[in-house]
């Protein structure tokens, strides 16, 4: 091997070692590291389009939208299909609350590498926000096309349809998802709630109780059988179960208004 062949390997291995833990320390939550490494990365190498969406990603993460937002641009004037740019643009314009710019990105985004569940789940999350849930629907239907068990869209079609104030359906999806997760008492509780809209009273209570089976300290399902007692016109009991949603979450002003 000539010396510049070594010098290329090690530089290769230096550049792989800096990605690596620029990776592993997004993943653990250090930020600030991770940013430090794709700034290296791509100072470095920059020609190298992956190390630059890396860092914009990363800077989104870190709420530095602006700049991420320019390093995206800056991509896409050397290749326009990339669907990790436009992903992290369609982000930031969600971040924004921009749900139509980001809706654009995200069907570009779509279009460079079809069928990608992840992007189909936000192209659908963008119609919920924009109040176009049947759209939204036939989005998440297509992810459970290829994974009929995908949690992300069996949550976004509960969310959309109780968006939509479709609450049988919306019971529905969170059923699913209370079943494949039954440790889960927020999903409880979406499913308690979905029944009091349906006046199911009684299967309303058994939900809020069993969220609160699965996680005492959660307010939450105190609320709903706060809610539960109301509706039966029992207040007492309503403020009992406040009290015990006060009990942890002792700051909460919505516990604190409908206690009195």
């Amino acid at each position: 091997m000539s010396a510049e062949d070594i010098q290329t390997s090690t530089t290769a291995d230096a550049l792989k070692a800096t990605l690596d833990r620029a990776l592993a320390a997004r993943a653990r939550g250090d930020l600030a590291l991770a940013v430090d490494d794709f700034r290296g990365l791509c100072a470095l190498e920059p020609a190298n389009l992956g190390a630059r969406c890396e860092l914009a990603f990363t800077l989104l993460l870190s709420g530095e939208l602006d700049e991420a937002k320019t390093l995206c641009l800056s991509v896409l004037e050397s290749d326009d299909t990339s669907r990790a740019a436009l992903a992290t643009l369609g982000s930031i314009c969600r971040a924004r609350v921009d749900h139509e710019a980001a809706l654009g990105y995200f069907r570009r985004a779509a279009a460079a590498e079809p069928g990608d569940p992840p992007t189909l789940a936000e192209i659908a999350r963008c119609l919920t926000a924009l109040s176009r849930f049947d759209e939204a629907a036939g989005v998440f239907f297509e992810i459970l096309v290829s994974d009929p068990r995908s949690a992300t869209a069996r949550r976004g079609l509960a969310e959309a349809y109780r968006s939509a104030e479709n609450h049988a359906a919306s019971l529905f999806f969170f059923t699913l998802l209370a079943q494949d997760d039954p440790a889960d008492a927020a999903l409880h509780c979406e499913r308690g709630f979905a029944l009091l809209r349906l006046a199911r009273i009684d299967q309303a209570q058994d939900a809020f109780a069993e969220g609160c089976r699965r996680d005492p300290l959660n307010p939450a399902p105190y609320f709903g059988l706060a809610k539960v007692a109301l509706t039966r016109e029992r207040p007492g009991d309503a403020i009992v179960h406040l009290e015990q949603a006060l009990e942890h979450a002792p700051t909460d002003l919505a516990a604190l208004m409908d206690l009195r």
